[in-house]
């Protein structure tokens, strides 16, 4: 039995070289975007966690993005539901489908060299087509033409951090290709599409997306898109979402949790993602995983990050790679990709479910896992789930859990109660350093009971009085101090000579984290 099930959930990752400025600064700077809309009553559920990473860096989501995501959410569900006919139509289509595999991967992490890659070890009529969505419009790839471009525009991430490969990524390389910027304004969708209607000979496309998007939105509007369609033949499918991960640089990235704004890479005035939160949900939401620049660390360094991947995506299919030199075949017209599944692969999501599967126990490794789960002992990475079932006092949350150092934590992510928003599902949300929490949904306690999901047997254990209000936090990490992390919690929980004061009082509690709505 699934927690919540079909809940969005976002995640965040650890940092390296923690920026200490005071929660205090960050809420004063986020001050004119800390005002989220309601939030959305809906029985898909969204939220968002934060990971193992001195949480000095707070947020609270712009009203704006906040809406975006808790849309997404809420396509989420609706995409679910349309899983069957996406499924029954892809076999309707059959040969008369294009397989579209889309690339994600932070700059320089090789993604315009797997594409070159794969064209140049394509014959002439294999029927591959290549594209590079950048700032400065949509560029083809063609394998085999006498005409070679200078230059293909790239997100400006693929500039960041770049070695000898990032840095041919951005600008070219060796072969024979020829670029040309078309479809500006255009949807992923509606781009592909047009190329596949426009090239008969086109029977599989490959797309390289921009540094800093992520898979799961993309994702979502594309089945939006393909609903909608009236067209039965030529129609892209969504066939392999695959992120490329840089081998050398992903940890480090992770730790030092830099925000995009800073680096000149956000998308709007209002994005405030920093690069840890971009890499977690690119590895999280992937159906094949890519490490590449295998040969830049030693293999006990690949074997490490891959045991790290695997607990971030529990589903994905991880492969090494120097030059971003990947087997066609492994990433093309492979039909792994499910939404259904891609709702399931991130690591956190999947230490919950497993937490309540097993009544609420410490997760206890099956005979098959005992070697992984030893291997990665080794290596200093464990999880575990957080769970109470009594709230988080806001001040103390403030003070002695956000305040701090989480060393060694990747990524947290989960829900939480405050007992000053007693009825308000928050989410929670870390990556590197910087915590977030937002509004996800009533609690299903605080709803009227006909408009309850399902019945109390068939949610999360029911508290007799809070019903299904608590904390459930899931923790991935390295060199992680499981006991020390749920001490600093524990503090947090109300005492019990508070409880009895009820939600009247803790309403009236000091509460310095920032507004999840306007006064």
């Amino acid at each position: 039995m699934l927690l919540h099930q079909g809940l969005g959930r976002c995640l965040v990752a650890p940092s390296k070289e923690p920026h200490h400025c005071s929660p205090q600064s960050k809420f004063a700077n986020k001050a004119a975007r800390n005002t989220c809309s309601p939030w959305a009553s809906t029985t898909a559920h969204k939220s968002c966690m934060a990971a193992p990473i001195p949480t000095n860096q707070l947020r609270a989501y712009p009203e704006a993005r906040g809406a975006k995501r808790r849309s997404c959410s809420r396509h989420r569900a609706t995409a679910s539901t349309h899983k069957t006919e996406y499924v029954a139509r892809s076999e309707e289509q059959g040969s008369h489908d294009v397989p579209v595999t889309l690339v994600y991967g932070f700059g320089g992490a090789g993604k315009t060299s797997l594409l070159r890659h794969m064209l140049a070890n394509s014959s002439g009529d294999a029927g591959l087509g290549a594209l590079v969505l950048g700032p400065q419009g949509i560029n083809r790839l063609q394998h085999g033409q006498n005409t070679s471009s200078t230059s293909l525009p790239s997100q400006q991430s693929d500039q960041l951090g770049s070695h000898a490969e990032g840095a041919e990524d951005a600008a070219g390389g060796s072969g024979s290709y020829s670029s040309s910027s078309q479809g500006a304004g255009q949807s992923m969708f509606e781009l592909v599409q047009g190329l596949a209607a426009a090239d008969p000979s086109c029977r599989s496309l490959i797309v390289e997306c921009p540094g800093t998007s992520v898979p799961l939105p993309d994702a979502i509007q594309f089945l939006d898109e393909l609903e909608q369609s009236e067209k039965r033949e030529r129609v892209p499918r969504l066939d392999t979402l695959v992120t490329v991960v840089d081998a050398q640089t992903f940890l480090p990235q992770i730790h030092a949790s830099e925000y995009l704004a800073d680096l000149g890479l956000s998308e709007d005035e209002l994005d405030d993602r920093t690069v840890a939160d971009v890499l977690v949900e690119q590895v999280e939401y992937a159906d094949v995983l890519v490490i590449n620049k295998a040969d830049t660390v030693s293999s006990a360094q690949a074997r490490q990050l891959e045991l790290i991947l695997r607990k971030l995506n529990r589903s994905a299919e991880i492969l090494q790679a120097v030059h971003g030199r990947v087997q066609a075949s492994l990433l093309l017209g492979t039909r792994s990709f499910s939404f259904a599944d891609l709702e399931q692969a991130p690591g956190w999501q999947a230490e919950l479910n497993t937490f309540f599967e097993q009544g609420r126990q410490p997760h206890h490794h099956r005979s098959n896992e005992c070697e992984e789960a030893s291997e990665e002992a080794d290596h200093g990475i464990s999880s575990f789930v957080y769970y109470a079932q009594r709230p988080f006092h806001p001040k103390r949350l403030m003070d002695q859990a956000l305040s701090m150092e989480w060393q060694g934590v990747l990524r947290s992510k989960g829900f939480f109660w405050l007992a000053s928003r007693h009825d308000i599902m928050g989410a929670w949300q870390t990556a590197g350093t910087a915590w977030q929490g937002e509004p996800n949904a009533l609690w299903e306690a605080a709803r009227p009971s006909e408009e309850r999901t399902g019945d109390n047997s068939t949610m999360q254990p029911w508290h007799e009085q809070w019903g299904d209000r608590c904390q459930q936090i899931a923790w991935i990490g390295m060199d992680m101090d499981e006991e020390q992390v749920r001490a600093m919690l524990d503090s947090c929980l109300l005492e019990d000579s508070e409880m009895v004061g009820g939600p009247e009082a803790w309403a009236q509690m000091e509460d310095p984290l920032p507004s999840w709505f306007e006064d």
